[in-house]
């Protein structure tokens, strides 16, 4: 039991924050060993600040847990609040990580030598288009857990989406190259040819996004690009769009559209990003 006697004006500075450090421990230990200091000390705190404090605690309770992507990407360099807006991207989900495998999965099955190069043409189609869904699913409301809270964090829209881009992009190269690693063999340096249009295909979407939802440029530019693959097919040979010349076609379409980005990057900022 305290031997120190209640004393209001010392109380009331206790929760001013004013007392030396000696009389903070005073306080407190007097409030550890009587319920009379504690009522008097709870008697100067305003009801408001006992409420923020209590959901501030709640907050801390109930906070999900770090998944192991958060935690590597908080070793890697990111700041806390950029690791949970890209861990809480919808493609980080094992949903889409199993998607992806299984795309990428047929199109290889269907590349077989046996069948010819029309079957190699089939997987070169549907890998760039695993980065054009990723992207759809990167960011807006409906589809994105933390879209709200993506509003309030101290990023910008452009630069979000670019963010997650950027991890839809690694992912996606990543299983893409191990599924082209796998066919390589069997078929060469051909099967990386799908990562130039995939590149394009991306920065068309995003710059898309600027005018559109990025769902709506994601299916746009994904029908598109499919439109023209199997228009080359019946035409003559289904690799001709994965050519040389079709190459440098790609590549100076990701770097206009880069470029348009850029330009049209404030409207991604007007109201939390086109996609709202």
């Amino acid at each position: 039991m305290t031997t120190l006697p209640p004393d209001v004006e010392l109380a009331r500075r206790y929760v001013d924050g004013v007392t030396s450090p000696a009389e903070t421990v005073r306080v407190e230990r007097a409030m550890d060993g009587s319920e009379s200091w504690r009522a008097l000390v709870g008697s100067h705190v305003a009801p408001d600040r006992l409420d923020e404090n209590l959901a501030a605690i709640w907050a801390e309770v109930d906070a999900p847990r770090r998944s192991l992507v958060e935690r590597m990407m908080v070793r890697a360099g990111l700041r806390e609040h950029v690791a949970r807006l890209l861990a809480a991207t919808p493609v980080m989900r094992r949903s889409w990580y199993l998607a992806t495998i299984l795309v990428l999965f047929f199109g290889m099955a269907a590349a077989s030598p046996d069948r010819g190069d029309g079957s190699l043409s089939l997987f070169l189609a549907l890998a760039p288009l695993v980065p054009v869904l990723g992207v759809a699913m990167a960011y807006g409301p409906g589809i994105d857990p933390a879209y709200d809270m993506t509003l309030a964090a101290p990023l910008s829209g452009f630069r979000l989406l670019l963010l997650r881009s950027c991890a839809v992009l690694a992912t996606s190269v990543a299983f893409g190259g191990v599924a082209s690693i796998l066919l390589a063999g069997e078929q060469g340096v051909r099967v990386v040819a799908w990562m130039l249009p995939a590149l394009a295909l991306t920065t068309l979407v995003l710059l898309g996004s600027s005018v559109m939802a990025t769902r709506t440029a994601a299916a746009a530019v994904g029908g598109s690009w499919l439109l023209v693959v199997a228009v080359a097919t019946r035409a003559a040979d289904g690799l001709t769009v994965f050519g040389g010349a079709a190459q440098l076609v790609y590549l100076g379409t990701a770097v206009v559209a880069t470029a348009g980005l850029f330009v049209r990057r404030v409207h991604f900022d007007a109201i939390g990003g086109v996609s709202s």
